[in-house]
């Protein structure tokens, strides 16, 4: 195995590795528990969460309690608010998702810092109740400098291939030319 060639063969596998996939972190990853099946009337209710600064979510899910038949919400609300009290609560209304069994509700809502905040789960239709939980919002670590390095480094190192085989090219079309000129002037 020539140099050039395992040098290809290096190259190759440090790309391979740097593209193994990978779970996405981005916002924050899967959902987390935040309640886990709180009786409330008739349902069975879990709340949880992507908890990012910024725009998370909330899931809110009802299961129908052992021997009760199933109505689903006929709407839920879900209200955000520092557990440290420094802001008033806000309510945001939350929208019905397709499952097979239950209900699902999913909310947007806004975390503007990194802190516990109090999520409070109105719900409404014919088992009306309410639900309170914490959950705590990590603020998003930025990149700094180490980590635009570390998600550059793909980019140098096909722009350091690119280059190295654009100089071996252009050398090898040079000793290719040199002995047909040496030819030609004698």
């Amino acid at each position: 195995m020539t140099r050039a060639t395992r040098a290809r063969a290096v190259a190759a596998l440090a790309c391979a590795a740097l593209g193994w996939p990978r779970p996405a972190l981005a916002h924050g990853g899967l959902p987390v528990p935040v309640l886990k099946r709180q009786h409330v009337g008739a349902y069975d209710v879990s709340v949880w969460a992507t908890p990012d600064v910024g725009m998370g979510m909330i899931y809110v899910v009802y299961l129908p309690h052992e021997g009760v038949s199933f109505a689903p919400p006929t709407a839920v609300r879900i209200g955000v608010a520092p557990a440290s009290g420094r802001a008033a609560e806000v309510l945001y209304e939350a929208h019905a998702e397709r499952v097979r069994q239950g209900a699902r509700f999913v909310a947007h809502v806004s975390f503007d810092r990194g802190e516990t905040w109090r999520v409070r789960v109105v719900t409404d239709g014919p088992s009306a109740g309410e639900v309170v939980a914490r959950v705590a919002v990590s603020p998003m670590e930025m990149m700094g400098p180490s980590g635009l390095l570390f998600y550059s480094l793909p980019f140098l190192l096909v722009g350091g291939l690119w280059g190295r085989t654009a100089i071996v090219r252009r050398t090898a079309r040079l000793r290719a030319a040199r002995p047909r000129a040496a030819l030609i002037s004698h």
